[in-house]
């Protein structure tokens, strides 16, 4: 199992941008075993209302727009992007 440190990045055109360093939310650390399954953790324990995973490993958010899909190094949302960095 990997410790992962996960990360939600505002857009600059948005009222929390200003509330963080950068855009950028620490949003704690997460064990997986990849990068993958540590993005899917992420938004289900934090954005429950926009998780919505399929069988073929996406995950797509309240409007059906795919915002994960296997390999990508983040989930974008219309207003800010989750990430995970492996420490």
């Amino acid at each position: 199992m990997k410790t992962f440190k996960a990360s939600r990045i505002y857009s600059e055109t948005t009222e929390r941008y200003r509330m963080f360093p950068d855009g950028v939310e620490d949003m704690g650390t997460i064990k997986a075993i990849t990068q993958n399954q540590a993005l899917h953790e992420i938004v289900r324990t934090k954005d429950d209302q926009n998780y919505f995973p399929n069988d073929d490993g996406t995950i797509q958010d309240c409007d059906g727009n795919t915002v994960f899909a296997p390999g990508d190094d983040s989930a974008d949302f219309v207003d800010y992007a989750y990430i995970v960095e492996e420490l």
